[in-house]
C-alpha cells in the first residue's frame, strides 16, 4: 500500500510523530536500497570485498534511512508542487566504497 506524504498537521502534533507509519514505510524502501549495495556484481562474484559486513551496518542504515525520509519530505514540502526525480538510495553506492 502506497502511503501519501505529509499533508497537514493535527493540532499539537510534531511533524514526525504524526507521520510515523509513513516514515517507517518510506525508510524501509530506502533501507532496502541501501542494502542493495551487497548485491553489487563485484561482491557477488568475489572480485571485491565490502569494507564491512551487512549485519554490522543495519542500525546505521536504518537511522540514515529515517533521517533521509524526513529531510526529503521537508525539502519537497518547501519546494511545493512539481516533479522530483531522485535515486532512492541517493549516492550510497558511491559513498559506501
Amino acid at each position: 500500500e502506497e502511503l501519501d506524504g505529509p499533508q497537514e498537521l493535527a493540532p499539537g502534533c510534531e511533524w514526525w510523530a504524526c507521520y510515523a507509519d509513513w516514515i517507517r514505510f518510506k525508510a524501509g524502501e530506502i533501507l532496502a536500497a541501501y542494502n542493495f549495495f551487497f548485491e553489487h556484481i563485484g561482491l557477488r562474484k568475489g572480485w571485491r570485498t565490502a569494507p564491512f559486513q551487512r549485519e554490522e551496518v543495519q542500525a546505521p542504515f536504518q537511522a540514515a534511512a529515517e533521517v533521509v525520509t524526513v529531510v526529503r519530505a521537508r525539502l519537497d514540502e518547501q519546494k511545493g508542487d512539481g516533479v522530483v526525480l531522485r535515486q532512492l538510495e541517493g549516492s550510497a553506492m558511491n559513498f559506501l566504497w
